[in-house]
């Protein structure tokens, strides 16, 4: 039986002479199988093959809160995604990671979608979400959704404004702009499922 005192030994030895990158859940059965490996290929260090792209990781939030998801009415009365707005807003820098952003999804009222949509992370999502791409996967999932979640008439409401979701009516807030709607804000609770406002 090998002593831990003797793994860590092995292990420092073999990662100062071949340069080894050992984690302190490595066993010593690893450590035998790199150091064989290495034995096999001549001692040297095999040169660095290009990394395969990772694969997206599934969107995870930091906490579930409820949110409010708000759809821009475009020109021919379609809805572009304006932002995802869970309860919680909060500042930093955080990183400037746009995998995973569809730029035909975002609105560009005002600004380009790219621009919005990092305005919409900073703000919005970087509290909320582990990352940029978990913000915008889940902001435009919800936001394809929506896009086919139409009201009746385009025109501004004088009172509420409820949308049909299969047989059930679920009050949405909305902004408008002149004599027509602007915006339609859908709410959704902390399982991301729609509910009414």
């Amino acid at each position: 039986m090998v002593s831990f005192f003797s793994f860590v030994l092995v292990a420092t030895a073999l990662t100062i002479t071949n340069g080894m990158h050992l984690r302190a859940d490595d066993g010593i059965e690893n450590v035998h199988a790199v150091a064989h490996h290495r034995e096999l290929q001549g001692g040297k260090k095999k040169p660095a093959a290009a990394a395969a792209p990772a694969a997206a990781p599934p969107a995870k939030k930091r906490h579930g809160e409820p949110m409010v998801l708000a759809m821009t009415v475009q020109p021919g009365n379609k809805l572009k995604l304006h932002g995802l707005w869970p309860t919680t807003i909060c500042s930093g820098t955080p990183a400037n990671d746009m995998a995973g952003f569809v730029a035909s999804a975002w609105s560009s009222t005002g600004k380009s979608a790219k621009d919005l949509a990092i305005h919409e992370y900073k703000k919005h999502g970087f509290c909320n979400y582990v990352g940029p791409s978990a913000y915008y996967s889940e902001a435009q999932a919800l936001g394809s959704a929506a896009a086919s979640k139409l009201p009746t008439s385009f025109a501004c409401p004088t009172g509420d404004l409820h949308i049909k979701d299969g047989t059930v009516n679920k009050k949405v807030k909305f902004t408008c702009k002149g004599k027509n709607l602007n915006e339609i804000r859908y709410c959704y609770n902390k399982g991301a499922n729609w509910v009414t406002c």
